[in-house]
């Protein structure tokens, strides 16, 4: 075999290699652009559900069912007068829990809440936290080998008012953090101004109705 055609034949194999490599990168680029399409579709229809919700209520349960159904499990809890954190709903817990609003919080647990209502941060735990469990810092949602959950504080006008729980412990096998954690602070924060905006609404009413009597 002639060197010239020895060259030929090395170099269309390393571009039959390269062409091999770079069908497999982009086939695998739009297999997760698709994936985050139909990630944004279900945000952008969660954002729609909120702005259709018109009370406070309405919308702390749509936010709870929303995120479970990013994450798996899901808790609201909300941020009473003195301070009080009282849990709200729970969504894809055990049925058996009861009455969640008169779930007893330890010390641990409003400790921990506490930390994230004043620094306003998100914060992420990995079941290799404490030991192999975050028990230690949420009692009712204890975490399972390669598990993670996310705490993310919801602020109305200045201040926390409430508190995101969500978790993946409930999928067969454990997903990559980031396919749901950035979907749950997104509708999170938005259900923020969502619940602020119709503060302001009912404040302006109430206003509205004292000015009218007089």
């Amino acid at each position: 075999m002639s060197l010239e055609k020895e060259v030929q034949e090395a170099v269309g194999d390393l571009l039959n290699r390269l062409r091999g490599s770079i069908e497999s990168e982009l086939t695998g680029v739009v297999k997760a652009t698709h994936a985050e399409q139909a990630v944004l579709s279900r945000v952008l229809a969660g954002v729609r559900r909120l702005d259709a919700d018109t009370t406070l209520t309405a919308v702390l349960d749509s936010l709870g069912e929303l995120i479970a159904a990013f994450s798996g499990r899901a808790a609201i809890l909300v941020i009473e007068e003195n301070d009080k954190i009282r849990p709200w709903r729970f969504v894809g817990f055990s049925p058996d829990r009861g009455d969640v609003s008169a779930l007893p919080l330890t010390d641990a647990d409003l400790s921990f809440m506490n930390k994230i209502v004043i620094e306003g941060q998100t914060c992420l735990l990995s079941s290799t936290d404490g030991g192999g469990t975050n028990s230690g810092k949420i009692s009712f949602a204890e975490l399972t080998e390669d598990r993670h959950a996310l705490v993310v504080p919801v602020v109305i006008g200045d201040d926390v008012m409430v508190l995101v729980y969500a978790d993946d412990v409930s999928f067969v096998s454990p997903l990559p953090v980031s396919s749901w954690s950035e979907a749950v602070e997104l509708l999170a924060r938005y259900a923020g101004r969502r619940l602020e905006g119709l503060t302001v609404d009912r404040a302006l009413s109430s206003t509205r109705e004292s000015t009218a009597r007089k």
